[in-house]
């Protein structure tokens, strides 16, 4: 159980998000520690940790024994392959799987509007850039999906109103939606013109995108890789 009267909050997300928690009905008490070079090192009276998944946590002691009052681990990334085991066991570990698949979904689309318009080629900066150029398109163009959880399914949301053919692979069984088909990877990589991989990392997926995948890859496919990596 958390402690009954005021939760104690340490907060490594940094001060606008603890003025937030401050005004929760439960009127936690807030520490504040903004991205912290060592994230490990946690208040012995914190109950809850909101943390984000650092580069540093890699360098974190791998028999560091984590306080006993902390029982809840809130995390603002969606896989938490990056945090200690010690720090997964006996507390609760909640993600924030779908908080980033809006700004996530945007970047595909302007890494692809990028690639099609050719934007560093055709921005002028001075009159002898005033020149013909032939530049691609999305619509009518096939978009590819490995993953389909929150930020796929906003990518192929934003695919469908740009009038583009989405291809998706998942995990679970799956028909597929309006407008979308249900493929397999091989099928994907031979097909798409733009493709996303938005897979978790799990034993299944590391090391799924290899030579043999990308040496069957359709021409000129351009991929867009926004999953988790090992080290």
């Amino acid at each position: 159980m958390l402690a009954a009267s005021h939760p104690v909050i340490l907060n490594q997300l940094g001060p606008e998000l603890g003025k937030a928690l401050e005004v929760h009905p439960s009127r936690p008490v807030v520490i504040e520690d903004a991205f912290p070079p060592e994230p490990w090192k946690i208040a012995p009276k914190a109950d809850i940790l909101v943390t984000g998944g650092f580069a540093s946590w890699k360098q974190a002691p791998r028999d560091w024994q984590f306080p006993q009052r902390l029982k809840w681990v809130q995390s603002q990334t969606t896989g938490i392959e990056i945090y200690p085991p010690t720090l997964l066991q006996d507390r609760i570990m909640t993600c924030g799987r779908g908080l980033n698949a809006l700004p996530i979904a945007e970047f595909v689309f302007a890494a692809m509007l990028r690639v099609e318009k050719r934007l560093e080629e055709t921005c002028a900066r001075s009159e002898a850039d005033w020149r013909q150029h032939d530049i691609g398109r999305l619509y009518g163009k096939t978009l590819g999906l490995i993953g389909y959880g929150s930020i796929g399914q906003a990518i192929a949301r934003r695919a469908l109103a740009f009038d583009m053919n989405v291809m998706v692979n998942r995990r679970t069984a799956w028909e597929g939606d309006s407008g979308i088909v249900a493929a397999g990877i091989d099928e994907i990589f031979a097909t798409a013109d733009h493709l996303v991989i938005a897979a978790p990392l799990t034993a299944d997926t590391q090391g799924m995108v290899n030579r043999q995948l990308l040496s069957s890859a359709k021409p000129g496919l351009h991929l867009i890789n926004i999953s988790p990596g090992a080290s």
